[in-house]
């Protein structure tokens, strides 16, 4: 659920921000100071399932039914367009900072003999503060920076035992580019690349029936994509994404009279995504977007609507 969160909030350059593009060459933004010159907000809500290992626990994992909900807002502490000796375009960059609060519950079913039983539910609290970094040439590429801290505070209740809390700690690093390639000036088919990576740890607790220990977890996820848009002041793209997690298998341990007890709990490794999302310039310096999609792992064992909304203003 962490690296899951985590890459949520982390998300991708155009859900996050919106067509930053629609801002290249506009009048209204020509004196702008290049410091202290944006600011943006958005929120969050995903709503996934998992259906588990048939073993649960002593397989690959339980199942479990997620819903996520998070506020972020970004402050452009830097914005500089760079023009060439003869007066046109050339490079743009936007640097700046970022905080999230967020929430993730999920109600955790155990899986054992192709029955299925409630086994509890996972609460999760989260605050979270980052900075960006994001380069476009005059042709619209782009490569995009971004680096996040995250503190965790969970609350785990089991149905025979009391509610147990502990904390958590992640870091996430993020790198993506992407490409426009024009078939006029309307509209550009971009194939898009990133990696995510995460370390998270969870503190170790006690409850009534053994010591619980988390071993660190390493998360690498990479995505291929490939977004078709448009241009103008109302602009429209559709983009569909294979995403792939090369690490991520955690590991719990359980005290118990011959020493501990380990259970692993592996994720999708491979999944499809294919979204819709839209970005208004309601006017010089006021931008709405907004972006909708549906995921699913390729064996066909988890799936997640997502959608996202969000608001930017430049001067």
């Amino acid at each position: 659920m962490m690296a899951i969160y985590g890459r949520q909030i982390l998300d991708t350059l155009h859900e996050r921000v919106g067509e930053e593009e629609q801002i290249r060459g506009n009048p209204a933004l020509a004196d702008s100071d290049k410091w202290a010159n944006g600011l943006w907000g958005r929120v969050i809500l995903r709503h996934g399932k998992s259906d588990g290992d048939p073993l649960g626990v002593y397989g690959d994992g339980p199942s479990y039914k997620s819903d996520l909900a998070a506020f972020q807002i970004g402050f452009d502490v830097y914005r500089e367009q760079q023009k060439r000796d003869d007066g046109t375009e050339a490079d743009r960059d936007h640097a700046g900072i970022l905080a999230t609060y967020g929430t993730m519950d999920a109600d955790v079913d155990h899986n054992l003999l192709e029955q299925r039983f409630r086994a509890g539910k996972v609460k999760m609290t989260n605050y979270s503060i980052g900075a960006y970094w994001t380069h476009f040439e005059p042709d619209g590429a782009y490569l995009d920076a971004v680096v996040q801290a995250t503190w965790y505070n969970m609350k785990l209740r089991s149905l025979r035992l009391p509610a147990i809390k502990t904390d958590g700690f992640g870091f996430a690093a993020s790198l993506e580019g992407g490409y426009p390639i024009r078939f006029d000036e309307d509209w550009r088919l971009e194939p898009q690349a990133q990696l995510i990576y995460q370390a998270l740890s969870i503190d170790s607790f006690d409850d009534p029936g053994a010591h619980v220990r988390f071993h660190d977890l390493d998360s690498l996820t990479g995505r291929i994509g490939l977004r078709l848009a448009n241009s103008g002041d109302l602009q429209g793209w559709l983009r569909g994404n294979i995403w792939h997690e090369f690490l991520g298998n955690s590991k719990t341990e359980f005290s118990s009279a011959d020493g501990f007890v380990p259970f692993r709990s592996d994720p999708p490794v491979t999944w499809w995504q294919i979204g819709l999302g839209t970005s208004l310039l309601v006017d010089p310096k006021l931008t709405i977007f907004g972006q909708g999609s549906y995921e699913s792992a390729f064996d066909g064992d988890s799936h997640a609507w997502q959608g996202k909304i969000g608001v930017r203003i430049n001067w």
